[in-house]
């Protein structure tokens, strides 16, 4: 329905409100009752009825579901006529399976919004007023049912939840029934499928049997009862486990027993004793069988003579082989896997190994694995060799190998002996896995810890220098208290353009974007007049903009410049003096760092970590040259850059 229209009726007498609730609990009680009675759903639509007609006072109702097709259809009514029922067939106002569906309540037909023909089917039975209630199974509707009435017809909270409670009750019932109309059919069907399996195994050329659930038999079938000499009324008392070899039975007995427990597949291998006593090789593959509600009922499995097979030796031996070699090369498709011979000959070459070194199987099946191998790595494989022809498993060997294209990568080595039946040793499978990724992230991971040290170091050491330059100029402990606490706030600005922007870091909106500034705010916890006479630290040149993007990697050279001149050069004495001299020259920029007035420099300083660190920055980050030349009065850095790739 698309709409309702609510009409204000006439009151007739009724009970007393105490009488009405009274009444209509009595009613939900027997409904409740004759629901968990109910036999069948004809008993479930009758106590409806009655419970819809005296807690809701309306002598006509009925009962609707979807059936198959996904049409509303009447199941129980009382009070419709034929022609009522044949025209509002189908007429629904939800679909089926419709979630969390509403009831719909039309105080007045003609004030609906409907169609013309539905109206004067519905007036034409003398109905005026009406409610569909929908009846919901497992969250969405199933049907409904309707109550009629033959005068206009308010519909108050009260008589609504009332209509709720009854459609909850009886969709619970509805649901319950049709489940188990469900599992008997299932049931029913389980039966009749297991008759038809007992009569087309019975017959059939391969021995068929079907257990209990603790193992025993339930079915063998001709052929198996002819292998035990079983006539079929000893079946359910026959002991199977009597008939094993006693050196198969511990095997045989744990495997069943184990996938009994965990109702799961087996397949079984072992000798058993037929009529005749002599002991034969049964190949034995099962699987669980289920009820239609999931209960374990057993399992079910084919027994197959293997003896002649097994007697063969040379067969079984082809097929032990080619079941091990091929388990050893698939153990891990995402790898590369390759097997050879004890010579080293490869002999299979898997997808992964094609990708990862480049050449297809037919490039390098039936050559050496030393095509693999570096020259400088040559004497690897006779030691491979012949530690797998001890029977050893070699596990993660870390090694590198050759691509086709003549590139060399990092990679991890798993090698394993290949064994015949007899348990020779026959080949070597080899899983081969790429760790270029694992090694330069540990050799990131190397750099950034010695960085880390490199810093704390510094940053003492520094400090140690503020502290001394601070104590020089300072006339009583309170300036120089404030002398060090401005120059150590300075050194940690200047310490924090070296890292690397991070996501909301609020130093980004303070970062310098011209050279000159960014020198400025990394020199300003080292800046003080000497005598007066001006600033430890001069600047010139042309100024030049520095993106965002490389502000972090200048702030760690120009740092490690400073660093070190605190350290070793002319600031870690009372009147030494740095020049930074600027210019630009064929669209390059360069930067000379000129020390002055520090201890005697009589040869380079030490190349340590520093020094790396600064020659990386430069040629990996900046694209740009480095030079230092250590004179007698002071060390000359001149840094070079590309102007663009400063302002990129």
């Amino acid at each position: 329905m698309k709409g309702m229209a609510v009409q204000e009726t006439k009151q007739e007498a009724f009970p007393s409100e105490a009488a009405i609730d009274q009444v209509e609990l009595n009613a939900l009680y027997r409904l409740t009752d004759r629901l968990y009675r109910a036999r069948s759903l004809d008993e479930v639509y009758e106590a409806a009825l009655d419970a819809i007609a005296t807690t809701l006072r309306c002598p006509r109702a009925s009962i609707l579901l979807f059936d198959s097709s996904g049409v509303m259809q009447f199941v129980a009514w009382r009070g419709l006529s034929d022609h009522y029922r044949s025209a509002l067939r189908g007429h629904s106002p939800w679909k089926p399976g419709e979630p969390d569906p509403h009831p719909i309540f039309v105080s007045d037909i003609d004030g609906a919004d409907e169609a013309d023909w539905v109206k004067a089917a519905i007036k034409a039975e003398g109905i005026v007023a009406l409610g569909f209630i929908p009846l919901v199974s497992q969250g969405v509707v199933i049907g409904k049912f309707m109550t009629y009435y033959a005068e206009p017809h308010a519909f108050e909270d009260h008589e609504v939840d009332l209509a709720v409670t009854i459609a909850r009750q009886v969709g619970f019932s509805i649901e319950r029934f049709t489940a188990d109309l469900a599992r008997q059919s299932a049931e029913q069907e389980l039966r009749e499928s297991e008759q038809r399996f007992r009569l087309m195994s019975e017959h059939a050329p391969v021995m068929i049997w079907m257990s209990q659930p603790d193992g025993s038999c339930l079915h063998l079938n001709q052929m198996l009862r002819a292998f035990w000499n079983v006539e079929e009324e000893e079946v359910a008392e026959f002991n199977w486990r009597s008939t094993m070899h006693p050196d198969d039975a511990d095997e045989i007995v744990t495997g069943m027993t184990k996938a009994l427990g965990e109702h799961r597949q087996v397949s079984l291998k072992g000798r058993f004793r037929n009529a005749a006593g002599e002991w034969r090789v049964l190949q034995t593959d099962a699987r669980p069988r289920f009820s239609p509600s999931g209960e374990f009922l057993g399992m079910i499995g084919v027994n197959v003579d293997i003896t002649e097979r097994e007697r063969s030796d040379a067969e079984r031996r082809r097929a032990e082989e080619h079941a091990q070699r091929l388990a050893a090369i698939v153990a891990s498709s995402d790898d590369a896997i390759i097997s050879k011979d004890l010579n080293g000959v490869i002999t299979s070459w898997n997808q992964a190994a094609e990708r990862l070194f480049g050449y297809a199987p037919e490039e390098v099946i039936g050559k050496s694995i030393t095509i693999l191998i570096p020259e400088e790595r040559l004497d690897e494989e006779p030691v491979i060799l012949g530690r797998i022809r001890g029977g050893e498993v070699i596990d993660h060997y870390e090694t590198v190998r050759r691509r086709k294209d003549g590139s060399l990568l990092d990679i991890s080595l798993t090698v394993s002996p290949i064994k015949n039946a007899e348990g020779r040793i026959v080949g070597v499978s080899k899983i081969a896995r790429d760790i270029t990724e694992k090694r330069r992230a540990e050799e990131r991971q190397q750099l950034l810890i010695r960085e880390m040290a490199h810093r704390v170091k510094n940053l003492f050491a520094v400090s140690s220098g503020v502290v001394s330059l601070s104590a020089r100029y300072a006339g009583n402990s309170d300036d120089l208290a404030t002398a060090i606490r401005e120059r150590l706030g300075a050194l940690s600005r200047a310490h924090a353009l070296t890292l690397p922007k991070t996501a909301g870091d609020a130093l980004e909106a303070t970062r310098p974007t011209t050279l000159h500034t960014l020198i400025r705010t990394i020199m300003l916890p080292y800046e003080e007049d000497i005598d007066g006479k001006g600033a430890r630290v001069a600047i010139h040149g042309p100024d030049v903009p520095i993106a965002a993007g490389v502000v972090t990697n200048l702030a760690l050279l120009l740092h490690e410049f400073a660093t070190n001149a605190v350290k070793y050069g002319a600031l870690s004495t009372p009147h030494g003096t740095v020049d930074v001299a600027l210019s630009i020259d064929d669209d390059q920029v360069s930067l000379v760092w000129t020390e002055r007035g520090g201890p005697a420099v009589g040869q380079e300083r030490n190349q340590g970590f520093g020094s790396y660190l600064g020659e990386a920055t430069v040629n990996r980050h900046l694209g740009g040259e480095i030079s230092r030349d250590w004179n007698p009065d002071g060390v000359t850095i001149r840094l070079s850059v590309a102007r663009d790739r400063l302002e990129e």
